[in-house]
Protein backbone atom coordinates (compact mmCIF):
# COMPACT_ATOMS: atom_id res chain seq x y z
CA UNK A 1 0.00 0.00 0.00
CA UNK A 2 1.63 2.97 -1.11
CA UNK A 3 0.03 6.74 -0.18
CA UNK A 4 1.07 10.25 -1.22
CA UNK A 5 0.19 13.69 -1.07
CA UNK A 6 0.80 17.74 -1.64
CA UNK A 7 -0.53 20.35 -0.16
CA UNK A 8 0.64 23.81 -1.50
CA UNK A 9 -0.19 26.85 -0.01
CA UNK A 10 -1.07 29.10 -3.13
CA UNK A 11 -1.85 32.41 -1.70
CA UNK A 12 -2.88 33.32 2.00
CA UNK A 13 -6.50 32.35 1.12
CA UNK A 14 -6.00 29.76 -1.20
CA UNK A 15 -4.53 26.14 -1.26
CA UNK A 16 -4.15 22.87 -3.07
CA UNK A 17 -4.12 20.07 -1.60
CA UNK A 18 -3.57 16.67 -3.99
CA UNK A 19 -3.55 12.47 -2.58
CA UNK A 20 -2.53 9.64 -4.94
CA UNK A 21 -3.08 5.90 -3.15
CA UNK A 22 -2.15 2.46 -4.16
CA UNK A 23 -3.07 -0.98 -2.99
CA UNK A 24 -2.14 -4.17 -4.12
CA UNK A 25 -3.06 -7.54 -2.38
CA UNK A 26 -2.40 -10.96 -3.68
CA UNK A 27 -3.16 -14.17 -1.42
CA UNK A 28 -2.91 -17.85 -2.79
CA UNK A 29 -4.29 -20.92 -1.22
CA UNK A 30 -3.85 -24.97 -1.90
CA UNK A 31 -5.70 -27.17 0.21
CA UNK A 32 -5.04 -31.19 -0.30
CA UNK A 33 -6.92 -33.56 2.14
CA UNK A 34 -4.99 -36.96 2.07
CA UNK A 35 -7.58 -40.27 2.06
CA UNK A 36 -6.20 -42.98 -0.05
CA UNK A 37 -2.22 -43.35 1.58
CA UNK A 38 -3.54 -42.12 4.65
CA UNK A 39 -7.25 -44.04 5.46
CA UNK A 40 -7.64 -41.88 8.27
CA UNK A 41 -9.52 -39.27 6.53
CA UNK A 42 -13.28 -39.26 6.46
CA UNK A 43 -14.25 -39.49 3.00
CA UNK A 44 -15.58 -36.19 1.71
CA UNK A 45 -18.37 -34.85 -1.38
CA UNK A 46 -21.00 -37.23 -0.35
CA UNK A 47 -18.62 -40.08 0.21
CA UNK A 48 -17.51 -39.69 -3.59
CA UNK A 49 -13.87 -38.43 -2.78
CA UNK A 50 -11.47 -40.43 -1.40
CA UNK A 51 -8.89 -36.95 -1.43
CA UNK A 52 -9.47 -33.57 -2.72
CA UNK A 53 -7.41 -31.06 -3.72
CA UNK A 54 -8.63 -27.04 -3.72
CA UNK A 55 -6.79 -24.19 -4.58
CA UNK A 56 -7.47 -20.16 -5.21
CA UNK A 57 -6.15 -17.10 -5.77
CA UNK A 58 -7.09 -13.77 -5.39
CA UNK A 59 -6.02 -10.38 -6.71
CA UNK A 60 -7.14 -7.03 -5.51
CA UNK A 61 -5.15 -3.90 -6.99
CA UNK A 62 -6.90 -0.46 -6.09
CA UNK A 63 -5.43 3.13 -7.18
CA UNK A 64 -7.07 6.52 -5.91
CA UNK A 65 -6.44 10.26 -6.88
CA UNK A 66 -8.08 13.36 -5.02
CA UNK A 67 -7.22 17.04 -6.11
CA UNK A 68 -9.10 19.87 -3.89
CA UNK A 69 -8.63 23.53 -3.97
CA UNK A 70 -9.53 25.66 -0.85
CA UNK A 71 -10.30 29.26 -0.42
CA UNK A 72 -10.46 30.61 3.15
CA UNK A 73 -10.96 34.52 3.76
CA UNK A 74 -12.92 37.06 5.99
CA UNK A 75 -14.36 40.45 5.25
CA UNK A 76 -14.44 43.34 7.62
CA UNK A 77 -13.96 40.84 10.58
CA UNK A 78 -17.19 39.74 9.77
CA UNK A 79 -17.86 38.32 7.15
CA UNK A 80 -16.29 34.98 6.49
CA UNK A 81 -16.29 33.05 2.95
CA UNK A 82 -15.19 29.06 2.86
CA UNK A 83 -15.32 27.26 -0.65
CA UNK A 84 -13.75 24.49 -1.94
CA UNK A 85 -13.56 22.41 -5.54
CA UNK A 86 -12.35 18.94 -6.03
CA UNK A 87 -12.33 15.80 -7.88
CA UNK A 88 -11.89 12.11 -6.63
CA UNK A 89 -11.32 9.23 -9.11
CA UNK A 90 -11.46 5.44 -7.41
CA UNK A 91 -10.52 2.42 -9.86
CA UNK A 92 -10.90 -1.04 -8.02
CA UNK A 93 -10.18 -4.23 -9.37
CA UNK A 94 -10.66 -7.47 -7.61
CA UNK A 95 -10.43 -10.82 -9.36
CA UNK A 96 -10.59 -14.63 -7.57
CA UNK A 97 -9.61 -17.34 -9.73
CA UNK A 98 -10.21 -21.00 -7.90
CA UNK A 99 -10.68 -24.69 -8.90
CA UNK A 100 -11.58 -27.78 -7.02
CA UNK A 101 -11.48 -31.43 -7.57
CA UNK A 102 -11.38 -35.00 -5.75
CA UNK A 103 -9.40 -38.49 -6.36
CA UNK A 104 -5.81 -37.92 -6.90
CA UNK A 105 -3.90 -41.28 -8.05
CA UNK A 106 -2.65 -41.84 -4.49
CA UNK A 107 -1.88 -39.20 -1.54
CA UNK A 108 1.56 -37.72 -3.42
CA UNK A 109 -0.35 -36.33 -6.38
CA UNK A 110 -1.73 -32.80 -4.66
CA UNK A 111 -2.58 -30.70 -7.63
CA UNK A 112 -5.65 -30.22 -9.62
CA UNK A 113 -4.30 -31.57 -13.06
CA UNK A 114 -3.83 -34.85 -11.33
CA UNK A 115 -7.81 -34.99 -10.41
CA UNK A 116 -10.58 -37.18 -11.94
CA UNK A 117 -11.67 -35.18 -14.66
CA UNK A 118 -15.13 -35.84 -14.36
CA UNK A 119 -14.24 -33.72 -10.69
CA UNK A 120 -12.36 -30.99 -11.82
CA UNK A 121 -14.16 -27.61 -11.78
CA UNK A 122 -13.26 -23.93 -11.69
CA UNK A 123 -14.82 -21.04 -10.71
CA UNK A 124 -14.25 -17.10 -9.76
CA UNK A 125 -15.39 -13.89 -10.68
CA UNK A 126 -13.63 -10.09 -12.00
CA UNK A 127 -15.44 -7.41 -10.08
CA UNK A 128 -14.39 -4.19 -11.25
CA UNK A 129 -15.97 -0.50 -9.93
CA UNK A 130 -14.57 2.78 -11.00
CA UNK A 131 -16.11 5.56 -9.97
CA UNK A 132 -15.43 9.20 -10.38
CA UNK A 133 -17.06 12.48 -8.49
CA UNK A 134 -16.82 15.75 -8.42
CA UNK A 135 -17.85 18.20 -5.40
CA UNK A 136 -18.28 22.13 -4.86
CA UNK A 137 -18.95 23.40 -1.33
CA UNK A 138 -19.57 26.95 -0.11
CA UNK A 139 -20.28 28.45 3.22
CA UNK A 140 -20.58 31.88 4.74
CA UNK A 141 -20.25 32.14 8.31
CA UNK A 142 -22.08 36.23 9.58
CA UNK A 143 -19.56 37.43 12.93
CA UNK A 144 -19.26 33.51 14.22
CA UNK A 145 -22.92 33.90 14.73
CA UNK A 146 -24.65 32.32 11.41
CA UNK A 147 -22.98 29.67 9.12
CA UNK A 148 -25.09 28.66 6.29
CA UNK A 149 -24.06 26.42 3.62
CA UNK A 150 -24.54 25.00 0.40
CA UNK A 151 -22.98 22.43 -1.85
CA UNK A 152 -23.62 19.78 -4.49
CA UNK A 153 -21.63 16.38 -5.60
CA UNK A 154 -21.55 14.64 -9.05
CA UNK A 155 -20.90 11.20 -9.08
CA UNK A 156 -20.71 8.72 -11.82
CA UNK A 157 -19.87 4.92 -11.32
CA UNK A 158 -19.43 1.90 -13.82
CA UNK A 159 -22.03 0.21 -12.19
CA UNK A 160 -25.10 2.43 -13.42
CA UNK A 161 -26.83 0.62 -16.43
CA UNK A 162 -26.12 1.57 -19.43
CA UNK A 163 -29.27 3.24 -20.27
CA UNK A 164 -29.28 5.31 -17.06
CA UNK A 165 -27.67 8.77 -16.49
CA UNK A 166 -23.89 8.41 -16.36
CA UNK A 167 -24.04 11.14 -13.65
CA UNK A 168 -26.36 11.55 -10.67
CA UNK A 169 -26.00 14.87 -8.50
CA UNK A 170 -26.59 15.48 -4.56
CA UNK A 171 -27.22 18.36 -3.33
CA UNK A 172 -26.77 19.59 0.33
CA UNK A 173 -27.82 22.63 2.48
CA UNK A 174 -26.92 23.44 6.06
CA UNK A 175 -27.30 25.95 8.39
CA UNK A 176 -26.03 26.66 12.27
CA UNK A 177 -25.92 29.25 14.81
CA UNK A 178 -23.80 29.89 17.30
CA UNK A 179 -25.97 31.03 20.27
CA UNK A 180 -23.12 31.90 23.08
CA UNK A 181 -21.87 34.25 20.47
CA UNK A 182 -25.19 36.22 20.47
CA UNK A 183 -27.90 36.11 22.86
CA UNK A 184 -25.64 33.95 25.25
CA UNK A 185 -23.05 36.03 25.53
CA UNK A 186 -22.92 36.97 29.09
CA UNK A 187 -24.51 33.57 30.22
CA UNK A 188 -21.46 32.26 32.33
CA UNK A 189 -23.02 28.68 32.86
CA UNK A 190 -23.01 27.98 29.10
CA UNK A 191 -19.69 28.08 26.97
CA UNK A 192 -21.01 26.50 23.90
CA UNK A 193 -24.20 26.01 22.05
CA UNK A 194 -24.55 25.39 18.49
CA UNK A 195 -27.80 24.97 17.09
CA UNK A 196 -27.59 22.80 13.82
CA UNK A 197 -29.73 21.42 11.37
CA UNK A 198 -28.82 19.93 7.58
CA UNK A 199 -30.88 18.60 4.56
CA UNK A 200 -28.12 16.19 2.63
CA UNK A 201 -28.80 13.79 -0.13
CA UNK A 202 -26.14 11.49 -0.98
CA UNK A 203 -26.04 8.02 -3.35
CA UNK A 204 -24.47 4.39 -3.13
CA UNK A 205 -23.04 3.15 -6.23
CA UNK A 206 -20.70 0.43 -4.43
CA UNK A 207 -22.42 -2.52 -6.32
CA UNK A 208 -21.09 -4.95 -8.49
CA UNK A 209 -21.45 -4.17 -12.09
CA UNK A 210 -22.68 -7.43 -13.10
CA UNK A 211 -26.00 -6.61 -11.43
CA UNK A 212 -25.99 -3.80 -15.21
CA UNK A 213 -24.38 -6.43 -17.76
CA UNK A 214 -23.99 -9.58 -18.68
CA UNK A 215 -21.02 -12.20 -17.40
CA UNK A 216 -19.91 -15.78 -17.51
CA UNK A 217 -19.55 -18.86 -15.34
CA UNK A 218 -17.89 -21.43 -15.60
CA UNK A 219 -20.05 -24.62 -15.96
CA UNK A 220 -18.66 -28.22 -16.57
CA UNK A 221 -20.56 -31.13 -18.62
CA UNK A 222 -19.28 -34.47 -19.12
CA UNK A 223 -15.62 -33.89 -18.21
CA UNK A 224 -16.41 -30.77 -20.52
CA UNK A 225 -15.70 -26.65 -19.33
CA UNK A 226 -16.83 -23.96 -20.61
CA UNK A 227 -18.38 -20.61 -19.99
CA UNK A 228 -22.20 -20.18 -19.69
CA UNK A 229 -23.58 -16.65 -19.64
CA UNK A 230 -25.50 -16.24 -16.10
CA UNK A 231 -27.69 -13.30 -14.86
CA UNK A 232 -30.22 -11.08 -16.08
CA UNK A 233 -28.48 -7.36 -16.75
CA UNK A 234 -30.56 -4.52 -15.69
CA UNK A 235 -29.71 -1.65 -17.99
CA UNK A 236 -31.49 0.79 -16.38
CA UNK A 237 -30.14 0.17 -12.32
CA UNK A 238 -29.28 3.70 -10.70
CA UNK A 239 -27.45 4.08 -7.31
CA UNK A 240 -29.43 3.83 -4.11
CA UNK A 241 -30.47 7.40 -3.34
CA UNK A 242 -30.38 8.69 0.91
CA UNK A 243 -32.21 11.79 1.31
CA UNK A 244 -31.45 12.87 5.47
CA UNK A 245 -32.86 15.47 7.68
CA UNK A 246 -30.83 15.97 10.45
CA UNK A 247 -31.38 18.17 13.76
CA UNK A 248 -28.94 18.50 16.42
CA UNK A 249 -26.86 20.45 18.88
CA UNK A 250 -23.38 20.89 20.77
CA UNK A 251 -23.45 21.76 24.32
CA UNK A 252 -20.15 22.84 26.94
CA UNK A 253 -20.64 23.99 30.06
CA UNK A 254 -19.17 24.04 33.49
CA UNK A 255 -16.24 26.38 32.34
CA UNK A 256 -16.01 23.04 29.62
CA UNK A 257 -16.24 20.20 31.91
CA UNK A 258 -19.64 19.14 30.69
CA UNK A 259 -20.14 18.71 26.75
CA UNK A 260 -23.63 17.46 25.52
CA UNK A 261 -24.32 16.71 21.30
CA UNK A 262 -28.02 15.54 20.18
CA UNK A 263 -28.64 14.57 16.73
CA UNK A 264 -31.74 13.72 15.18
CA UNK A 265 -32.23 12.14 11.99
CA UNK A 266 -34.89 11.13 9.37
CA UNK A 267 -33.31 9.30 6.48
CA UNK A 268 -35.24 8.35 3.32
CA UNK A 269 -33.51 5.53 0.86
CA UNK A 270 -35.12 5.19 -2.25
CA UNK A 271 -33.90 2.94 -5.46
CA UNK A 272 -32.89 0.49 -3.36
CA UNK A 273 -31.40 -2.41 -5.03
CA UNK A 274 -33.63 -6.01 -4.42
CA UNK A 275 -33.77 -9.07 -5.99
CA UNK A 276 -37.48 -9.23 -8.08
CA UNK A 277 -39.07 -12.13 -9.11
CA UNK A 278 -39.24 -12.54 -12.81
CA UNK A 279 -40.24 -15.24 -15.32
CA UNK A 280 -39.10 -18.93 -15.61
CA UNK A 281 -38.57 -18.25 -18.96
CA UNK A 282 -35.55 -16.47 -18.93
CA UNK A 283 -33.38 -19.20 -17.28
CA UNK A 284 -33.07 -17.18 -13.76
CA UNK A 285 -35.43 -16.61 -10.86
CA UNK A 286 -35.00 -12.88 -10.48
CA UNK A 287 -33.44 -9.90 -11.73
CA UNK A 288 -31.99 -6.72 -9.28
CA UNK A 289 -33.75 -3.66 -9.48
CA UNK A 290 -34.11 -0.09 -7.77
CA UNK A 291 -37.30 -1.79 -5.86
CA UNK A 292 -37.63 -0.58 -2.41
CA UNK A 293 -38.03 2.08 -0.38
CA UNK A 294 -37.14 2.12 3.52
CA UNK A 295 -36.86 5.28 6.33
CA UNK A 296 -34.84 5.35 9.03
CA UNK A 297 -35.21 7.70 11.79
CA UNK A 298 -33.30 8.09 15.02
CA UNK A 299 -31.21 9.85 17.59
CA UNK A 300 -28.14 10.00 19.26
CA UNK A 301 -26.68 11.36 22.39
CA UNK A 302 -23.51 12.18 23.87
CA UNK A 303 -22.20 12.96 26.56
CA UNK A 304 -18.47 13.84 28.28
CA UNK A 305 -17.73 14.85 32.04
CA UNK A 306 -14.78 15.78 33.34
CA UNK A 307 -15.46 13.85 36.85
CA UNK A 308 -11.89 15.19 38.23
CA UNK A 309 -9.67 18.07 36.60
CA UNK A 310 -6.76 19.79 38.21
CA UNK A 311 -3.05 20.34 37.16
CA UNK A 312 -1.72 16.73 37.73
CA UNK A 313 -4.94 14.96 37.89
CA UNK A 314 -7.83 14.68 34.73
CA UNK A 315 -10.71 12.04 34.90
CA UNK A 316 -12.95 12.02 32.16
CA UNK A 317 -16.11 9.62 31.68
CA UNK A 318 -18.26 9.67 28.68
CA UNK A 319 -20.52 7.84 26.11
CA UNK A 320 -22.83 7.69 23.26
CA UNK A 321 -26.21 6.16 23.21
CA UNK A 322 -28.36 6.13 19.44
CA UNK A 323 -31.28 4.43 19.05
CA UNK A 324 -33.03 3.16 15.27
CA UNK A 325 -36.03 2.82 13.97
CA UNK A 326 -36.01 1.40 10.38
CA UNK A 327 -39.08 0.75 8.25
CA UNK A 328 -40.20 -0.66 4.73
CA UNK A 329 -42.11 1.95 3.12
CA UNK A 330 -42.42 0.10 -0.76
CA UNK A 331 -41.08 -2.78 -2.46
CA UNK A 332 -41.96 -1.55 -6.15
CA UNK A 333 -46.18 -2.93 -5.77
CA UNK A 334 -44.84 -6.28 -3.72
CA UNK A 335 -45.92 -6.53 -0.26
CA UNK A 336 -43.28 -8.71 0.93
CA UNK A 337 -39.86 -10.16 -0.09
CA UNK A 338 -38.50 -13.27 0.62
CA UNK A 339 -34.84 -14.93 0.04
CA UNK A 340 -33.62 -17.45 1.21
CA UNK A 341 -30.12 -19.15 1.51
CA UNK A 342 -29.02 -22.82 0.50
CA UNK A 343 -29.09 -23.94 3.89
CA UNK A 344 -32.58 -23.13 4.21
CA UNK A 345 -32.62 -20.23 6.61
CA UNK A 346 -34.50 -16.87 5.11
CA UNK A 347 -34.88 -13.75 5.12
CA UNK A 348 -38.04 -11.22 4.53
CA UNK A 349 -38.45 -7.94 3.80
CA UNK A 350 -42.16 -6.81 4.21
CA UNK A 351 -44.14 -3.21 3.91
CA UNK A 352 -44.19 -1.72 7.50
CA UNK A 353 -41.67 -4.06 8.96
CA UNK A 354 -37.95 -3.52 9.36
CA UNK A 355 -35.41 -4.22 6.08
CA UNK A 356 -34.32 -7.91 6.20
CA UNK A 357 -36.13 -9.74 9.13
CA UNK A 358 -35.47 -13.38 9.71
CA UNK A 359 -38.40 -15.31 8.56
CA UNK A 360 -38.80 -18.86 9.73
CA UNK A 361 -40.99 -21.44 11.81
CA UNK A 362 -42.02 -20.92 15.67
CA UNK A 363 -40.75 -23.43 17.69
CA UNK A 364 -43.18 -24.06 21.28
CA UNK A 365 -40.77 -26.69 23.04
CA UNK A 366 -40.74 -30.50 22.26
CA UNK A 367 -43.70 -33.26 22.27
CA UNK A 368 -42.78 -34.98 25.27
CA UNK A 369 -45.04 -37.65 25.03
CA UNK A 370 -47.99 -39.31 22.61
CA UNK A 371 -50.87 -37.89 23.92
CA UNK A 372 -49.29 -34.03 23.48
CA UNK A 373 -48.45 -35.31 19.63
CA UNK A 374 -52.01 -37.05 18.65
CA UNK A 375 -53.61 -33.36 19.92
CA UNK A 376 -50.91 -31.28 19.20
CA UNK A 377 -52.45 -30.67 15.46
CA UNK A 378 -56.43 -29.35 14.13
CA UNK A 379 -58.26 -28.60 17.03
CA UNK A 380 -56.64 -30.59 19.22
CA UNK A 381 -58.09 -33.41 17.91
CA UNK A 382 -55.44 -34.75 15.66
CA UNK A 383 -51.40 -34.82 15.04
CA UNK A 384 -49.77 -31.92 13.79
CA UNK A 385 -48.71 -33.45 10.16
CA UNK A 386 -45.49 -32.34 7.58
CA UNK A 387 -45.85 -31.90 3.71
CA UNK A 388 -46.15 -35.32 3.34
CA UNK A 389 -48.66 -36.09 5.54
CA UNK A 390 -46.34 -37.78 8.33
CA UNK A 391 -47.17 -37.19 11.81
CA UNK A 392 -44.86 -35.49 14.31
CA UNK A 393 -44.48 -37.97 17.34
CA UNK A 394 -42.97 -37.53 20.87
CA UNK A 395 -39.71 -36.57 20.50
CA UNK A 396 -40.35 -34.23 17.63
CA UNK A 397 -40.31 -30.29 17.51
CA UNK A 398 -43.62 -28.36 18.60
CA UNK A 399 -43.79 -26.11 15.55
CA UNK A 400 -46.85 -23.42 15.54
CA UNK A 401 -49.43 -23.93 13.11
CA UNK A 402 -49.87 -20.54 12.08
CA UNK A 403 -52.64 -20.86 9.92
CA UNK A 404 -54.20 -23.75 11.84
CA UNK A 405 -54.38 -25.91 8.68
CA UNK A 406 -52.97 -29.22 10.73
CA UNK A 407 -49.83 -29.22 8.47
CA UNK A 408 -46.31 -27.36 8.92
CA UNK A 409 -45.06 -26.22 5.85
CA UNK A 410 -44.04 -22.61 4.31
CA UNK A 411 -47.17 -21.12 4.79
CA UNK A 412 -46.18 -21.59 8.77
CA UNK A 413 -43.48 -19.02 8.93
CA UNK A 414 -43.65 -15.94 10.09
CA UNK A 415 -41.76 -13.02 10.95
CA UNK A 416 -38.71 -13.78 13.62
CA UNK A 417 -37.09 -10.27 14.53
CA UNK A 418 -34.16 -8.03 13.33
CA UNK A 419 -30.36 -7.93 13.64
CA UNK A 420 -30.71 -4.40 13.88
CA UNK A 421 -30.49 -3.35 17.62
CA UNK A 422 -32.56 -1.57 19.61
CA UNK A 423 -30.07 0.46 21.59
CA UNK A 424 -26.13 0.23 20.89
CA UNK A 425 -23.67 2.84 22.00
CA UNK A 426 -20.45 2.92 23.66
CA UNK A 427 -18.96 4.02 27.13
CA UNK A 428 -15.51 5.56 27.53
CA UNK A 429 -13.25 7.13 30.75
CA UNK A 430 -9.67 8.68 30.06
CA UNK A 431 -7.36 8.90 33.49
CA UNK A 432 -4.59 11.29 33.48
CA UNK A 433 -2.12 11.63 35.66
CA UNK A 434 0.90 14.30 35.04
CA UNK A 435 2.18 11.91 31.93
CA UNK A 436 0.44 8.40 32.59
CA UNK A 437 -2.91 8.61 30.81
CA UNK A 438 -4.96 5.27 30.73
CA UNK A 439 -7.75 5.05 29.05
CA UNK A 440 -10.62 2.31 27.97
CA UNK A 441 -13.55 2.25 25.81
CA UNK A 442 -16.67 -0.65 25.76
CA UNK A 443 -19.19 -0.77 23.22
CA UNK A 444 -22.33 -2.08 23.56
CA UNK A 445 -25.39 -3.27 21.53
CA UNK A 446 -28.89 -4.33 22.63
CA UNK A 447 -31.68 -5.98 21.51
CA UNK A 448 -30.05 -7.65 18.21
CA UNK A 449 -30.79 -10.71 17.68
CA UNK A 450 -28.18 -13.58 15.37
CA UNK A 451 -28.72 -16.68 13.30
CA UNK A 452 -26.58 -19.45 14.67
CA UNK A 453 -25.96 -21.78 11.65
CA UNK A 454 -23.31 -23.53 13.61
CA UNK A 455 -24.93 -24.44 16.34
CA UNK A 456 -27.46 -25.65 14.17
CA UNK A 457 -25.51 -28.00 12.48
CA UNK A 458 -23.93 -29.16 15.79
CA UNK A 459 -27.54 -29.80 16.84
CA UNK A 460 -29.49 -31.17 14.31
CA UNK A 461 -28.57 -34.89 14.89
CA UNK A 462 -29.20 -35.88 11.59
CA UNK A 463 -25.80 -37.83 10.45
CA UNK A 464 -22.61 -38.90 12.18
CA UNK A 465 -20.90 -35.93 12.03
CA UNK A 466 -19.60 -34.45 15.30
CA UNK A 467 -22.09 -32.70 17.63
CA UNK A 468 -22.47 -30.44 20.44
CA UNK A 469 -22.39 -31.90 24.19
CA UNK A 470 -25.82 -30.34 24.45
CA UNK A 471 -27.27 -32.85 22.21
CA UNK A 472 -26.83 -35.00 25.72
CA UNK A 473 -29.99 -33.66 26.57
CA UNK A 474 -31.84 -34.87 23.92
CA UNK A 475 -35.42 -36.18 24.09
CA UNK A 476 -35.33 -40.36 24.70
CA UNK A 477 -38.31 -41.04 27.09
CA UNK A 478 -41.73 -40.56 27.83
CA UNK A 479 -42.39 -37.63 29.82
CA UNK A 480 -38.98 -36.03 29.56
CA UNK A 481 -38.69 -32.55 30.13
CA UNK A 482 -36.41 -31.00 27.75
CA UNK A 483 -35.59 -28.35 24.63
CA UNK A 484 -33.83 -30.56 22.70
CA UNK A 485 -35.68 -32.75 20.50
CA UNK A 486 -35.15 -36.84 19.35
CA UNK A 487 -32.20 -37.88 17.41
CA UNK A 488 -33.30 -39.26 13.77
CA UNK A 489 -31.40 -39.76 11.22
CA UNK A 490 -31.74 -37.57 8.02
CA UNK A 491 -33.68 -35.68 10.15
CA UNK A 492 -37.10 -36.81 8.35
CA UNK A 493 -39.75 -34.35 10.27
CA UNK A 494 -36.87 -31.13 9.82
CA UNK A 495 -36.72 -30.63 13.52
CA UNK A 496 -33.83 -28.67 13.14
CA UNK A 497 -35.22 -26.58 10.05
CA UNK A 498 -35.12 -22.44 10.50
CA UNK A 499 -36.61 -21.20 13.25
CA UNK A 500 -36.49 -19.48 15.91
CA UNK A 501 -34.97 -22.16 17.85
CA UNK A 502 -31.41 -20.68 16.32
CA UNK A 503 -31.88 -17.11 16.67
CA UNK A 504 -30.61 -16.00 19.77
CA UNK A 505 -30.14 -12.99 21.69
CA UNK A 506 -27.01 -10.97 20.75
CA UNK A 507 -26.92 -8.04 22.85
CA UNK A 508 -23.18 -7.73 24.52
CA UNK A 509 -20.92 -5.21 26.13
CA UNK A 510 -17.44 -5.58 24.76
CA UNK A 511 -14.09 -4.08 26.08
CA UNK A 512 -13.28 -2.91 22.97
CA UNK A 513 -9.85 -1.08 23.99
CA UNK A 514 -7.59 -0.23 26.70
CA UNK A 515 -4.17 2.04 26.97
CA UNK A 516 -1.89 2.52 29.07
CA UNK A 517 0.64 5.42 27.91
CA UNK A 518 3.64 8.04 29.50
CA UNK A 519 4.77 10.82 27.66
CA UNK A 520 8.46 11.58 28.12
CA UNK A 521 9.03 15.67 27.58
CA UNK A 522 11.90 15.23 24.67
CA UNK A 523 11.61 16.80 21.32
CA UNK A 524 8.10 17.90 20.53
CA UNK A 525 7.60 14.98 22.66
CA UNK A 526 7.58 10.62 22.72
CA UNK A 527 5.05 8.63 23.40
CA UNK A 528 5.25 4.53 24.69
CA UNK A 529 2.17 2.90 25.39
CA UNK A 530 0.53 -0.69 25.92
CA UNK A 531 -2.85 -1.64 24.19
CA UNK A 532 -5.56 -4.21 24.43
CA UNK A 533 -8.12 -4.91 22.14
CA UNK A 534 -11.23 -6.82 21.71
CA UNK A 535 -10.23 -8.19 25.67
CA UNK A 536 -13.60 -9.00 27.13
CA UNK A 537 -17.47 -9.83 25.74
CA UNK A 538 -20.00 -10.06 28.03
CA UNK A 539 -23.26 -11.82 26.39
CA UNK A 540 -25.14 -14.52 26.08
CA UNK A 541 -25.08 -15.21 22.59
CA UNK A 542 -23.50 -19.15 22.64
CA UNK A 543 -21.40 -18.33 19.33
CA UNK A 544 -17.76 -17.06 19.44
CA UNK A 545 -18.59 -13.46 18.86
CA UNK A 546 -21.83 -11.74 18.63
CA UNK A 547 -20.03 -8.45 16.61
CA UNK A 548 -18.64 -10.29 14.14
CA UNK A 549 -20.39 -10.05 10.62
CA UNK A 550 -20.35 -12.81 8.04
CA UNK A 551 -20.60 -10.18 5.22
CA UNK A 552 -20.52 -7.07 3.81
CA UNK A 553 -23.83 -7.61 2.61
CA UNK A 554 -26.54 -5.90 4.58
CA UNK A 555 -28.90 -8.47 3.69
CA UNK A 556 -26.48 -11.01 5.40
CA UNK A 557 -26.21 -8.82 8.37
CA UNK A 558 -26.60 -11.23 11.58
CA UNK A 559 -25.85 -14.65 10.11
CA UNK A 560 -23.27 -16.74 11.77
CA UNK A 561 -21.62 -19.28 9.39
CA UNK A 562 -18.61 -19.90 12.14
CA UNK A 563 -16.92 -16.50 10.99
CA UNK A 564 -14.00 -16.11 12.93
CA UNK A 565 -14.36 -14.02 16.38
CA UNK A 566 -12.17 -10.53 16.44
CA UNK A 567 -9.32 -11.48 17.94
CA UNK A 568 -7.85 -10.71 21.29
CA UNK A 569 -4.65 -8.59 20.49
CA UNK A 570 -1.87 -6.76 22.23
CA UNK A 571 0.18 -4.07 20.79
CA UNK A 572 2.86 -2.08 22.28
CA UNK A 573 4.37 0.42 20.63
CA UNK A 574 5.46 4.35 20.34
CA UNK A 575 5.28 8.20 18.77
CA UNK A 576 7.64 10.17 18.12
CA UNK A 577 6.36 13.30 17.22
CA UNK A 578 9.33 16.45 15.86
Amino acid sequence: QINAGFNYKMTNNLSLKGIVGLYYFMNREDVFVPGITNQTIMPLNNQLAINSVRSAQNVTFNTYYNLNANYNKVFEDIHAVKASVGAQIAMNNNEYDAGSGYNTSNDFYKTLNNVNTSSRNYFGYNDVWNWINYNANVQYIYNQQIALGVGASFDGSSATGTDAAKYQVYPAVNIAWMAKNSVLKDVDLINKLNVRAEYVTTGNSRFSSSLSKYYYINKVFRELSGLTRAGIPNTEIVPELNKTLGLGFDLSMLNNRLDLTFDYYNTTNSNLIMPVAISSAFGFNYLYDNAATTRNSGVELGAQLALVYTKNLKWYVGGTVSMNKNKVTSLGGQDKLVLSMEDGSAIISEVGQPLYSFYGYESKGVLINEEMAATAGLNGTQPLKNVVGTAFEAGDIYFEDQNNDGIIDDRDRINLGSAAPDVYGNINTTLQYKNFELSANFVYSVGNKMYNAVRRSMESMSDFSNQLVSVNNRWMNENQETTMPRATYGDPMGNSRFSNRWIEDASYLKMKEVTMSYKFNYMSGITVFVAGENLFTATKYLGLDPETMYSNDASMRGFDYAKIALPRTFKFGFKLQF
